[in-house]
C-alpha cells in the first residue's frame, strides 16, 4: 500500500469515528432530554458503527430494562460486558465467584479464534 493509500484510509477512519461519536453524544442527549424512543435509535446506530460499545449496549439495556423488556434488556447488558471484558473481571473480584485473572493474562488469538493465559511473574 503507498503512503498516499494510507494516508487517505487513516483520514477516513477519522472522520468515520467522529461521525460516530457524534451519533453517540446524541443518544447521549436525547436520553437526558427523556427521549427513549429517539435515544434507542441513535444508540442502536451508534452500535452499529462501533462507537463505545460497552456504554452504549448498557443504555440500550437499561432503557429497555425501564420499558420492562427483561429479555432485550439481559442481552443488551450481557453484550455491554463482553465489550468491555475488564468490568467482567471486576464484578467476579467484587461478587467473590468465577476465577478471577490476578496474577495472569488473558491472550486472544483472532485468527484461531482461542483463548489462553499466561502467568505473570
Amino acid at each position: 500500500m503507498t503512503m498516499k493509500r494510507l494516508l487517505v484510509s487513516l483520514l477516513i477512519l477519522a472522520v468515520q469515528s467522529t461521525s460516530a461519536q457524534d451519533i453517540y453524544n446524541k443518544a447521549r442527549a436525547l436520553l437526558t432530554a427523556r427521549d427513549t424512543t429517539g435515544a434507542v435509535a441513535s444508540f442502536q446506530d451508534a452500535a452499529k458503527a462501533g462507537q463505545k460499545l460497552a456504554e452504549t449496549h448498557y443504555y440500550l439495556g437499561a432503557i429497555a430494562f425501564a420499558r420492562h423488556r427483561i429479555d432485550e434488556a439481559i442481552l443488551s447488558l450481557q453484550a455491554s460486558l463482553k465489550a468491555d471484558d475488564e468490568k467482567i473481571e471486576a464484578i467476579k473480584l467484587l461478587a467473590g465467584i468465577g476465577e478471577p485473572l490476578v496474577g495472569r493474562l488473558l491472550l486472544y488469538d483472532a485468527l484461531r479464534m482461542t483463548f489462553r493465559t499466561i502467568a505473570l511473574r
